[in-house]
């Protein structure tokens, strides 16, 4: 993640770097037609307006962006006013979505920083810690680069000429494949925690890593994750685990404490002591297997991998209460899952999910295979895939696990013959 990082051209003055289409060599044919549409139709209305983040810093990485951000000069009700289907949305500051054949442009508007009074970080703007509460304060393009959070998500597309546009040296850092925060580390961390998970959702693409100066502040700001709702670190955990980098996003998440606080049940959980438990091999053996089916296209389900992810916690809270006559797994299960939910959102369906994965494998190694009433389980499948993890770890013999396996395969041949053959046909004309 570390090593000798050249250091980006810092651009403090009004006018910024302009890369020609010759220097950036990005295809216009990659770039969504809605999205240039938006950006005309705000242009010829008198506005300033650009492609901007995520989808600029794919293209110059020759890939594919999902989707398509917008930055203008316009206010959010002038975008509504201009385009038919559009929704505004946002409480901490609004944004506007522009709907064109099934594909949502995000249309936002220049911000700056919020006002800092003489007491720097006690206005009504900032928390005690430096949280920014209030961040809905138009300005111009240049306001706008220095308030986000990576150089390399700070460069502006104009889509008519392909000029791309950078104020914080981000374009050398994107060359360098380097992340690099924007101003100083430390401040921009307490400014918004989550700037911090996405510093190390970056690293984790290929080839990148993180300049010194921005790695460093993070172990020394983990904590202020535990200020931030678990709505939004829901969304960032669900990004990170999901995005076919579930192992090297884990590796960097223990290796700065990050892990510990993002899953409050292993909070005991420190980088470099050897009081793991196995905890740390059973999560690397998890997410190499996420990131194997995410590269096969084959299902991922978020109550399976919650359930993995926190088995260990409840298998060592159910061993200590094994000598009671009733032990109350439920109650366990609950009481390791409302821990989580301090910091990641679990829904109550959620939870009621990943407490059946867990209580099917008292019942799969007791069963013998075959019988109907555990094989028609909502969780059943998920089970099985828990119960092989456990099988490759060692917990298990394998005997147990492999007619399972054939039930459960079976299972899903009987469901793809029956889905073809209900296939609606289509009318012979």
């Amino acid at each position: 993640m570390t090593g000798p990082v050249p250091s980006a051209a810092r651009r403090d003055a009004d006018s910024p770097r302009i890369i020609s289409p010759y220097e950036h060599g990005i295809e216009p044919a990659a770039i969504s037609s809605n999205a240039i549409e938006v950006v005309e139709s705000l242009r010829q209305a008198g506005f300033s307006s650009e492609l901007v983040g995520g989808c600029v810093r794919d293209l110059l990485l020759g890939r594919q962006p999902k989707d398509f951000d917008v930055a203008t000069s316009a206010r959010p009700d002038q975008v509504k006013s201009l385009f038919r289907r559009c929704d505004v949305f946002g409480r901490r500051f609004k944004i506007a979505e522009v709907w064109f054949r099934g594909e949502g442009i995000q249309v936002a508007t220049y911000r700056k920083p919020p006002i800092l009074d003489s007491r720097r970080r006690r206005s009504r703007n900032y928390s005690a810690r430096g949280k920014i509460l209030k961040d809905n304060r138009f300005g111009d393009i240049r306001e706008d680069a220095f308030r986000r959070d990576l150089t390399i998500n700070s460069l502006y597309l104009h889509p008519s000429d392909m000029r791309v546009v950078d104020y914080t040296g981000g374009f050398e850092d994107a060359q360098h494949r380097i992340v690099r925060c924007i101003g100083d580390p430390m401040e921009r961390y307490r400014e918004d925690p989550v700037r911090m998970l996405r510093a190390v959702r970056f690293a984790t693409l290929p080839g990148f890593r993180v300049a010194v100066e921005t790695e460093a502040a993070i172990a020394e700001q983990a904590n202020l994750l535990t200020d931030v709702s678990n709505y939004r670190l829901t969304d960032e955990v669900t990004k990170m685990l999901f995005n076919g980098r579930a192992l090297p996003t884990f590796e960097l998440l223990y290796q700065h404490n990050l892990f510990r606080v993002l899953f409050p049940p292993y909070r005991w959980l420190h980088a470099g002591l050897n009081n793991d438990h196995g905890v740390v091999d059973w999560l690397r053996m998890l997410f190499r297997e996420t990131d194997e089916r995410i590269a096969r296209d084959e299902h991922i389900s978020v109550a399976f991998t919650l359930a993995a992810v926190h088995w260990p916690r409840f298998r060592n809270a159910m061993s200590k209460h094994a000598k009671k006559r009733r032990p109350a797994s439920r109650r366990i299960a609950e009481g390791v899952l409302s821990q989580q939910n301090e910091r990641t959102y679990l829904s109550g369906q959620l939870v009621y999910r990943i407490t059946d994965i867990w209580q099917l494998q008292s019942v799969l190694e007791s069963c013998r295979s075959g019988e109907q009433r555990v094989v028609e389980e909502r969780n059943f499948r998920s089970a099985v895939r828990l119960l092989e993890l456990r099988a490759k770890a060692g917990e298990i013999k394998s005997e147990v696990v492999e007619p399972w396996v054939m039930m459960r395969d079976r299972q899903q041949q009987n469901q793809r013959r029956r889905r073809r053959r209900f296939r609606r046909r289509s009318k012979r004309r």
